[in-house]
C-alpha cells in the first residue's frame, strides 16, 4: 500500500485527441501543461478544454457551466468574478468567496480549496459539459469515447466525483449546426461537490490530458505524483494484475478440514480458499472457537498451509456490521452505534412495562427484525428493546415491547430520555460513520488479515453503512488504509472513493432459477463495467445448487453454460454452496469441478484462438468442451430443446422440435415432475376469489396500453364468475405492452404447505402472455415469483403452476416495469408464509391489436411426489422405452448409445438399464415428438414430465 496526500487533492483526468485551439482572451484564464489547454472566462464561466496535440475542442460550449459554483439554502449562485494570481484562484460570488490553490504538473492541474468565505452548504468545483459520453462510469469516475476520456477522481473523503450522462437537445452541442450528423445526442456531465458538513479545506480537484488508449497509465501517473490512496492490485493497475485472473471458493475452513478443502480447490482449478464464517462476531472479527480452536495462530498457521499447497487464501468480512452477540452490542450496547431516529420518553418506563410513550409521531418504522428490515430495536439508555408495534394516534408509542433485548438488562427509565431508534441492517448493527467505532472495527478486521497473512478481503455489505457515500467510503478506506500486505479487494458495493483500490467486479449472488439467461446478462453487464471502470470482472458468486423445495438440482449443461461463458469472456468465477465431503447438495457437485478444471486449465492458458472464444460469447448458445486423453480438446455447439407435459393438457404430449444440424441419434433427458392436488380438493385454498370488484385493484398500463379487468357470468369454467381482462395497444412493438391488475393481501396470507397455483385460463391465440406473480413485503426481500401462460391457444385451459417452476427462463424475452430483477426474478423465493400479494400481467400484446384473456378464481394447492414408469419417446413414427422408474425430482439421461442412466433428485447416479427399441434419429429440420409412460400417481393428481432433447453440431474450428 502505498500513502496518502495528506492536502487531499480530488482529480479529473482528462484524455484529449483532436481540436481547434479556443482563442484567448486578455482576461482569460489559461491552463496549460504538456497536452491539455483549459480556459475560463473572468466570470468563471467555462470556455474551452481543447488538447494541444489534437487540437480537438471537448467541451460543450453552447451550454457552458462555471469552474466553481456557490449552493446555500438550496439555490445556486454562479461566480461574479474570476481573477488568478500566481498559483491562487479567486472565485467571488454576491454572498461569498472561494480561494483555491491551482497547480499545474506534467499531465494535470490541480485545483486545492484553501478557504470558503460566507455560509455555503456546498461547493461544486469543475462543472464541465464533455463530449465524450459513449462510457460514463460513477465508479471510476470516467466518461470516454474512443478518443477522448475524462476521469473524476478524489483523494480523501471531503469530496465526491460525478459523472452522469446528458441527452442533448437540439443547439446544445458546439460541434456542427443543429441536427447535423458532426453534432452529439449526448454528452457527460462532469464535476466534483464538497460539503459543508465534511468541511471544504483540502477539497480538490485536477485535470489530466492523454489519448484515451493511455488513460490507465494517465491515472497511475496521477495517483502516484499526488500520493494518493492506491493498491498494486486496484483502480488502474488491477487489469494487469495477475491476482485479479484466479477463481476463488468460499469455504467454511477450520483447522481440521483445510487439507480437504486444499484438495478440492486443487482438483477444480481454483486458485483461492475463501473463508466465510471465520469470526465468532462480527465487529470483533475473534476466530470462532469451534473452528480454531488455537485461535488467531490456529487462523494463521491455515492461512500458510494454503499458501503451502500454492494456492491464495482470502477473508469475508461483512464491513461495518456488528452482530447483535458482539461485545460492542451486549450487554452493554456502544453509545457510538448508528442511530436513525430518535424520540423521547414521555413517561415514567419501569422495567416491567411493555409500552414505551414517546413525545413525537414514530412513523413509518418497521416492526419485525428479518433480514431486509430496518430493525425494530429501541436504545434507552443501556438498554436494549424490541418492538412489535407503533402508536401512531396520541399517545405515541410502541407497543408489544421485548425488554433487555440482545442480551442486555432491563432497567427503569425517566421522563425525558432519549428513546433511539438503532440503525440496522441486514440483522446487524452498524457504526455512526463520524464515530471512532468505525476505527476500532477497521483495526479488528485488518489486525486479522496482517496477522494471518492474507492475500484477499471481500468488504461485503458496505453499502449497509448509515452516512450514504460518506459512510460506505469512510468504512472501506479506515479497513484499507491499515492492511499491512498487498489485498486484491473486492465489495458489494462499488463505490466511487474506493476505486483506486478496488481489483475486482462482477460478484453478484448466485440465481436459482433462469441460470443460463442470467449468465448472459451477467456477462453484459461484467464487460459493460469492465469498459468504463478499466476495472476486470468475475463470474460470481456461484452455487452448484442442490434440490429445495424451491428449486431443483443443477444440471450440467446449466453448469457448462457458466464455464463456457467464463472462458469466452476470459473471466474467473467464484462458487458458493460447495464443501469437501461425500454429500454436498448436488450428488454431482465432483463430475461438475472436475469440468471446472478443464475450462480453467484452458482459460488460464489462453489456449483458446479468440475466433472461438467469439463464438462461445453468443446468447443462448449452449457449447460442450470434449477433453481427449491425450489433453487436446474441441468445442461443439449444443441445443437444449425442452417441452413440458402435463396430463391436464392431453394435447401436450404431442410436439415438434427442429434440428438446425445434421441428423443424429436421439440423445435425451427426460424428468418427473411433481404432481398438483386437485383444484376443487379438499385442501385446495382460495386466493382469488372473483366474488366482487374490490377483489382487485385499479388496472395499470404501460404508454400505449388500455386496460380494463371486469367480471363476468356469461362464460365461466369454475366459481361463479370469471375475471375477463382486456388490454389494446397501440403502440409500435409488443415488447413492453403490459397491464396489470393486484390483488393484496393485507395482513399478507399464509400457504407455507402449499406450492402451487392452480387456475383456469380461457386463450384468444393472440400470442400475449398472461403471468401470475406472487409477491412478498419489501422487508422480507422483495420477489417476483413469475409463471408464464402463453395465449397460443384458444377455449378454456387447466393450467397448474408450480412454485418451484418459476419462469425465469422466458423473462428477458420480454418488458416488465419491475427492476432489480436479477434478485427478484431469479434468486429470491417466495416467502410463502408472508405472500403480500398477486399481481396479473397481461404481456406482448399486439401491435395495434388486443388481448382478451378470462381467468377462473385462482387456488393454491400442495404438490405430490408421483412416479413415472417405462417412460417412451416416439421419434418421428419410431419408439424407445427406458425401462426405468422415475419418482419426482429423478431424471434419466441417454447420450444417443450405450445405458440410459437414472438420477435422483440430488443427482445420485442411481440405476443404469439397456433401453428397449432401436435408438431414433434425430433429423435435420422438423421432427414430432409423442411421450408416453405409465404413471402412479393419486387420484385426480395429473402426471407431469420434462424432456429435454439434445442436438449437437459440429465441432468449433479456429
Amino acid at each position: 500500500m502505498l500513502p496518502v496526500h495528506q492536502g487531499g487533492l480530488l482529480v479529473i483526468v482528462v484524455a484529449l485527441w483532436t481540436g481547434l485551439r479556443a482563442p484567448c482572451l486578455s482576461q482569460e484564464i489559461v491552463l496549460e501543461n504538456e497536452f491539455v489547454r483549459y480556459v475560463v472566462g473572468p466570470d468563471g464561466r467555462n470556455l474551452s478544454l481543447t488538447d494541444k496535440v489534437g487540437q480537438g475542442e471537448q467541451l460543450i460550449t453552447t451550454q457552458t457551466g462555471y469552474i466553481v459554483t456557490y449552493r446555500q439554502a438550496g439555490k445556486t449562485f454562479v461566480p461574479r468574478r474570476c481573477t488568478k494570481n500566481g498559483d491562487t484562484l479567486t472565485v467571488e460570488f454576491e454572498n461569498g468567496r472561494v480561494v483555491l490553490e491551482v497547480t499545474s504538473r506534467r499531465h494535470h492541474f490541480t485545483f486545492g480549496i484553501k478557504s470558503v468565505e460566507g455560509d455555503a452548504d456546498e461547493i461544486r468545483l469543475l462543472n464541465l459539459l464533455v463530449k465524450p459520453s459513449q462510457l460514463t462510469s460513477s465508479i471510476s469516475g470516467i466518461a470516454q469515447d474512443d478518443n477522448f476520456a475524462v476521469a473524476v477522481r478524489s483523494l480523501n473523503l471531503l469530496v465526491l466525483g460525478q459523472v452522469h450522462s446528458v441527452r442533448l437537445t437540439t443547439g446544445q452541442s458546439s460541434g456542427g449546426q443543429p441536427g447535423s450528423s458532426q453534432e452529439p445526442s449526448q454528452a457527460a456531465s462532469i464535476s466534483a461537490v464538497a460539503y459543508r458538513e465534511h468541511g471544504f479545506g483540502g477539497a480538490a480537484v485536477a485535470l489530466v490530458g492523454c489519448p484515451t488508449p493511455g488513460l490507465r497509465d494517465a491515472l497511475r501517473e496521477m495517483l502516484e505524483a499526488e500520493e494518493a490512496i492506491r493498491s498494486p492490485l486496484g483502480g488502474p493497475w488491477a487489469s494487469d494484475a495477475p491476482e485479479t485472473q484466479g477463481s476463488y471458493v468460499f469455504a467454511t475452513v477450520s483447522e481440521e478440514n483445510a487439507d480437504d478443502w486444499i484438495e478440492l480447490a486443487r482438483n477444480a482449478g481454483i486458485a483461492e480458499i475463501h473463508m466465510i464464517g471465520w469470526e465468532q462476531t462480527l465487529g470483533h472479527y475473534q476466530p470462532r472457537k469451534n473452528l480454531f480452536p488455537h485461535g488467531i495462530e490456529g487462523l494463521r498457521q491455515v492461512v500458510e498451509k494454503i499458501h503451502a499447497a500454492g494456492l491464495k487464501a482470502g477473508m469475508h468480512t461483512l464491513t461495518g456490521c456488528i452482530s447483535p452477540a458482539d461485545p460492542w452490542v451486549t450487554p452493554h450496547p456502544d453509545p457510538r452505534l448508528a442511530v436513525d431516529a430518535r424520540f423521547t420518553l414521555a413517561a415514567a418506563l419501569d422495567e416491567n412495562a411493555d409500552r414505551i410513550i414517546v413525545q413525537e409521531k414514530p412513523g413509518d418504522l418497521d416492526t419485525v427484525w428479518a433480514y431486509g428490515s430496518r430493525g425494530n430495536v429501541l436504545r434507552i439508555g443501556d438498554e436494549l428493546i424490541q418492538y412489535s408495534g407503533l402508536a401512531q394516534e396520541p399517545p405515541y408509542g410502541f407497543t408489544g415491547c421485548k425488554r433487555g433485548a440482545f442480551g442486555t438488562k432491563p432497567q427503569s427509565h425517566a421522563p425525558g430520555s432519549s428513546v433511539d431508534h438503532l440503525f440496522v441492517r441486514y440483522g446487524c448493527f452498524l457504526p455512526d460513520e463520524k464515530s471512532t467505532l468505525v476505527d476500532e472495527i477497521a483495526q479488528a478486521i485488518a489486525d486479522v488479515y496482517n496477522t494471518c497473512g492474507f492475500d484477499m478481503i471481500y468488504m461485503d455489505g458496505a453499502e449497509g453503512m448509515p452516512g450514504g457515500w460518506y459512510g460506505i467510503s469512510r468504512m472501506r478506506e479506515a479497513i484499507f488504509r491499515r492492511l499491512k500486505r498487498p489485498a486484491l479487494v473486492e465489495a458489494s458495493c462499488w463505490d466511487y472513493h474506493s476505486w483506486a483500490f478496488h481489483s475486482r467486479l462482477g460478484a453478484w449472488d448466485h440465481p436459482n432459477w433462469g441460470l443460463k439467461p442470467f449468465v448472459d446478462w451477467h456477462c453484459r453487464s461484467n464487460e459493460e463495467h469492465r469498459r468504463s471502470t478499466l476495472l476486470p470482472a468475475q463470474l460470481g458468486w456461484w452455487a452448484i445448487l442442490g434440490p429445495t423445495q424451491d428449486h431443483d438440482a443443477e444440471l450440467p449443461d446449466e453448469f457448462e453454460y457458466l464455464c463456457a461463458k467464463a472462458l469466452a469472456y476470459g473471466m474467473p468465477l467464484s462458487f458458493q454452496g460447495i464443501a469437501p465431503g461425500p454429500n454436498p447438495p448436488c450428488a454431482r457437485q465432483p463430475e461438475y469441478l472436475k469440468m471446472l478444471a478443464h475450462y480453467e486449465r484452458l482459460r488460464l492458458s489462453q489456449q483458446v484462438p479468440q475466433t472461438i472464444r467469439d463464438r462461445l460469447k453468443e446468447e443462448g448458445q449452449d457449447f460442450h468442451l470434449e477433453v481427449r486423453a491425450d489433453g487436446s480438446w474441441r468445442f461443439y455447439p449444443v441445443d437444449y430443446m425442452s417441452h413440458k407435459i402435463t396430463a391436464a393438457i392431453p394435447e401436450s404430449d404431442t410436439w415438434q422440435v427442429t434440428n438446425r444440424y445434421s441428423a443424429q441419434p436421439l440423445r435425451v433427458r427426460i424428468q418427473a415432475l411433481y404432481g398438483v392436488e386437485p383444484y376443487e380438493g379438499p385442501r385446495a385454498l382460495e386466493i382469488l376469489s372473483l366474488k366482487s370488484a374490490d377483489e382487485l385493484g385499479q388496472a395499470a398500463q404501460a404508454a400505449n396500453v388500455t386496460a380494463q379487468f371486469e367480471l363476468v357470468q356469461d362464460d365461466v369454467k369454475a366459481g361463479k364468475q370469471s375475471g375477463k381482462f382486456f388490454v389494446r395497444n397501440s403502440g409500435n412493438s409488443p415488447r413492453g405492452a403490459w397491464a396489470k391488475v393486484t390483488k393484496a393481501f393485507e395482513p399478507p396470507i399464509n400457504f407455507e404447505d402449499r406450492a402451487a397455483l392452480g387456475v383456469w385460463v380461457r386463450g384468444d391465440g393472440s400470442g400475449a402472455v398472461l403471468n401470475l406473480q406472487l409477491s412478498n413485503p419489501l422487508h422480507y426481500w422483495p420477489t417476483c415469483d413469475e409463471h408464464y401462460v402463453h395465449l397460443d391457444f384458444q377455449g378454456w385451459r387447466y393450467f397448474e403452476l408450480l412454485l418451484r417452476e418459476r419462469d425465469a427462463d422466458e423473462f428477458h424475452r420480454y418488458v416488465w416495469p419491475y427492476g432489480s430483477y436479477y434478485a427478484v426474478v431469479y434468486r429470491s423465493p417466495l416467502i410463502r408464509d408472508h405472500v403480500s400479494e398477486l399481481n396479473i400481467y397481461l404481456n406482448n400484446v399486439p401491435v395495434q391489436g388486443s388481448t382478451t384473456c378470462l381467468i377462473s378464481p385462482v387456488r393454491v394447492m400442495p404438490i405430490v411426489s408421483i412416479k413415472l414408469t417405462r417412460p417412451a419417446l416416439e421419434l418421428n413414427g419410431r419408439r424407445i422405452t427406458f425401462p426405468v422408474p422415475l419418482a419426482s425430482g429423478d431424471y434419466l439421461e441417454f447420450d444417443g448409445s450405450g445405458d440410459v442412466r437414472v438420477y435422483d433428485a440430488r443427482g445420485t447416479l442411481t440405476q443404469t438399464a439397456q433401453i428397449e427399441g432401436e435408438i431414433p434419429e434425430l433429423q435435420n429440420g422438423v421432427n414430432t415428438i409423442h411421450f408416453s409412460c405409465a404413471a402412479e400417481t393419486p387420484p385426480q393428481v395429473h402426471h407431469r414430465a420434462k424432456v429435454t432433447v439434445i442436438a449437437f453440431g459440429e465441432p468449433l474450428q479456429p
